[in-house]
């Protein structure tokens, strides 16, 4: 027996049990929801010659309520005058699907990321495939697709764009765009990857703290918080004031996609010279600042954009190349297991990686607490080891 229709609300669709509703507005838009709580529109309609469709619309909240009603009447009209969205002559491009689909994922993604996907798209992907049909494309294209990209000495750019293109056709399936993902079980395409990462001497460590000084106020402050802390640059970058608590020398990062940091908030340890870089930028700050590192052009997102540049001039300066941000949490991960005495779990921990034992999930009470004092002795090392190094 259907189920009757519902006065389809916002309140409604938050408290919704697990099936389908339909909405008593629009005849064949509804909502499903899935048994884990997923909330998806669809509108479902029949094509010339009783064919029945279903179209997804969108998943809420992501996409409001009256976008996906709009939607809905605008497809139901077309169907009406005899158009069939899916029919052969009317197939969506790969460009098109991908467009629709990066927009979905960027609902929930930090911005470097999304722009590192569009960037992959507009230089992999569609000069080969923009306008043929998503559907079109088989496991043979995106086979191919990986060798050519290896072929020219890339092999992880060979990996991401296909693991790009893996997600474009999932969320595409999704969105019912396609029926099937014609990079699934990519693995096999995937090329082996040896780590970006290099291991500085104590020596070339203390050229690159010394080639610091040379740097402004803000670019110097940034460096040192983030070595000094051992957090990712991104991270630190879109940092704000009140997540600083100086007097007990502790820095709360919230737990945020943009900081790469999902369940909790992580306490970071504040040693003496990462306090001296705070001053340092409190000294320096604009009135009413709200970020750490504004932005410089009056944008209100919070995040600094000028960061990617303080390495290079760094590696300029220093005479010692092939090092990156990451390189110095890499650094401080190896030191600090191998010469400073650090459990690996308690440098896990500094780094904000997530723990995953049993007695951590189910019966920690207190995660962003677990091991500060662990971790104050362990950024404590660290700072000796810099510092040593500095003067060396």
């Amino acid at each position: 027996m259907p189920k009757p229709r519902a006065d389809l609300t916002a309140a409604f669709i938050k408290t919704a049990t697990a099936g389908e509703h339909w909405d008593a507005q629009v005849p064949g838009f509804g909502l499903r929801v899935s048994p884990k709580g997923k909330r998806v529109f669809y509108v479902r309609y029949r094509i010339r010659g009783g064919k029945q469709r279903r179209e997804a619309l969108g998943e809420f909240p992501h996409v409001s309520l009256a976008d996906a009603r709009s939607r809905a009447r605008q497809r139901i009209g077309d169907v009406a005058k005899g158009l069939d969205p899916f029919a052969p002559s009317r197939r969506q491009s790969f460009k098109a699907v991908a467009t629709r689909a990066l927009e979905v994922m960027a609902e929930s993604t930090r911005p470097r990321t999304v722009q590192e996907r569009q960037r992959v798209l507009d230089r992999e992907l569609l000069p080969r495939w923009a306008d043929r049909a998503a559907t079109d494309i088989r496991r043979g294209d995106v086979a191919t697709l990986a060798r050519e990209i290896a072929e020219r000495g890339a092999p992880v750019a060979a990996n991401r764009t296909l693991s790009l293109v893996r997600a474009i056709f999932n969320v595409a399936i999704d969105l019912e765009l396609v029926d099937a993902n014609p990079a699934s079980r990519s693995d096999r395409f995937m090329r082996d990857e040896k780590s970006r990462e290099i291991g500085l001497s104590k020596a070339q460590l203390g050229k690159v703290m010394k080639a610091v000084s040379a740097e402004g106020p803000e670019a110097r402050a940034f460096f040192l918080l983030c070595l000094y802390t051992a957090q990712r640059a991104g991270a630190l970058a879109a940092a704000c004031w009140t997540e600083f608590v100086v007097e007990d020398a502790l820095w709360t990062i919230p737990s945020e996609a943009r900081r790469k940091l999902k369940g909790y908030a992580r306490l970071v340890p504040l040693t003496a010279p990462a306090l001296g870089a705070l001053d340092t930028l409190r000294a320096e700050a604009p009135a009413g600042s709200r970020y750490l590192f504004p932005s410089r052009n009056g944008a209100t997102v919070p995040h600094w954009t000028s960061w990617a540049g303080v390495p290079r001039r760094i590696r300029e300066r220093s005479g010692v190349p092939g090092w990156s941000m990451h390189t110095m949490r890499a650094m401080f991960r190896t030191t600090a297991t191998r010469d400073l005495g650090v459990p690996a779990e308690v440098a896990d921990g500094v780094l904000g990686h997530t723990l995953t034992s049993v007695g951590h999930v189910h019966y920690q009470a207190d995660k962003s607490g677990f091991m500060l004092k662990e971790k104050w002795d362990a950024l404590s090392r660290w700072a000796g080891y810099l510092q040593a190094a500095q003067e060396a």
